[in-house]
């Protein structure tokens, strides 16, 4: 087992306080379950799941010490990410409540979008990569074998409990959307919620760049 048993328990707990603490992925599932509705809040954490699949890979290939040593290398990813937040942003403010005037939640065309807009504001945020290769570090021992091997495992347990999370997050928030779908003037309201939600993403982003 590449995980010590009694190492378990200890992991678990930190991931437990770490999902269920506010982020910008976290933001973004609710968001699009408030866009989307349910559907859409799922394929939401989907995306990101896949997102941080990568990134648990790049941490367990090093890629935290080429960003730690290129720091203009995060910043240029991180600037992209926040260029692609707020292009979210508007077309979801330009097209609110589109979708019920023509007669459907969400397309399917729509839905596959949000499946990727979820890995890709995963992807375009680096300082995942630090935290994994910072917070994982904290509960790999290199005498038991390879150290790749254990950022992997330990990934894909916090990626699955980030899935599932992210998850009940986004069926939450489309439940409301839901609930509310035949009502074109607060289903409008919902999409102007989720575009101010990506747009404070995005200015966030760009302060924490330029500042």
């Amino acid at each position: 087992m590449p995980v010590a048993p009694e190492t378990l328990v200890p992991f678990l707990l930190a991931v437990l306080a770490l999902l269920v603490a506010p982020g910008p992925d976290m933001a973004f599932v609710v968001a699009s379950g408030v866009s989307a509705g349910r559907r859409g809040g799922v394929l939401a954490a989907v995306g990101i799941t896949v997102g941080v699949s990568v990134h648990v890979l790049l941490a367990a290939l090093g890629t935290g010490a080429l960003l730690r040593a290129v720091p203009e290398l995060a910043e240029t990813i991180r600037l992209a990410g926040a260029a692609y937040l707020a292009y979210l942003a508007v077309t979801t403010w330009r097209d609110a409540g589109s979708a019920v005037v023509g007669g459907s939640l969400a397309g399917g065309k729509e839905l596959s979008s949000i499946f990727w807009r979820g890995m890709v504001v995963n992807l375009t945020n680096p300082k995942i990569i630090l935290f994994f290769t910072a917070f994982l570090t904290q509960f790999v021992d290199p005498e038991r074998g390879s150290v790749a091997l254990q950022f992997l495992a330990l990934g894909l347990i916090l990626q699955s409990a980030g899935l599932v999370v992210d998850a009940a997050f986004g069926i939450a928030a489309g439940t409301v959307r839901d609930a509310f779908a035949r009502r074109p003037g607060l289903h409008a309201l919902l999409d102007r919620v989720a575009a101010a939600v990506f747009a404070a993403l995005a200015l966030a982003l760009f302060i924490e760049v330029l500042l």
